[in-house]
């Protein structure tokens, strides 16, 4: 194995990315499962960084592809794709949360307005002392 420049900076960049992660673990940042994923992330760059000869022949011979570039191509829309998908669902969600968060807002504003209108008296916040009655 000859040791060139990008051998060395590769794996150092990879360190520095993993202690950043752990760092942010340890503040409570990330969570177990976060830290698991750029852990095995990055140590699959540096190991593909050391030994791209291995990395490749590996990568052809799992996904069946005869060319070791072509199976890593492969690999990478397949892993494109499925953080696309992740990425869309979420956001689903959050629109969906958003959605939910406004309609109960303006329902909230509204509720005094129609107090209003068929005569009744406005409903004052509960105060601190006064025990909060359940519906």
């Amino acid at each position: 194995m000859e040791l060139t420049l990008y051998k060395i900076l590769v794996p150092l960049a990879a360190l520095c990315m993993i202690a950043k992660v752990v760092s942010r673990f340890r503040r409570n940042e990330r969570t177990i499962r976060e830290l698991v994923a750029w852990i095995m992330i990055w140590s699959g760059i540096s190991f593909t960084a050391l030994f791209p000869d291995f990395t490749l022949y590996w990568f052809s011979v799992v996904t069946g592809i005869k060319s070791g570039f072509y199976a890593l191509i492969f690999l990478l829309l397949v892993v494109l794709l499925y953080g696309y998908l992740f990425l869309f669902v979420k956001l689903e969600d959050t629109e969906h949360m958003l959605t939910e968060l406004v309609r109960t807002l303006a329902l909230r504003g509204l509720e005094p307005s129609l107090r209003e209108q068929a005569g009744l008296k406005p409903q004052a916040p509960p105060s601190s002392t006064e025990p909060v009655q359940e519906a």
